[in-house]
């Protein structure tokens, strides 16, 4: 897995986070809102989450 130095990531039960850093391996993520409106971060999600 090569670490993406520009996606930062604190998800260690996703199967796409760097391990030992707080980074993603993926090339990309897709971000999606959790709410019709979202105002917060806390109504956002990453899409491209796999669970380890």
């Amino acid at each position: 897995m090569e670490v993406n130095n520009s996606i930062k990531c604190g998800v260690h039960d996703c199967k796409h986070h760097a391990g030992n850093v707080e980074y993603c391996t993926l090339n990309c993520v897709s971000i999606g809102a959790c709410e019709c409106s979202p105002k917060t971060k806390e109504g956002t999600d990453c899409e491209s989450f796999a669970a380890r």
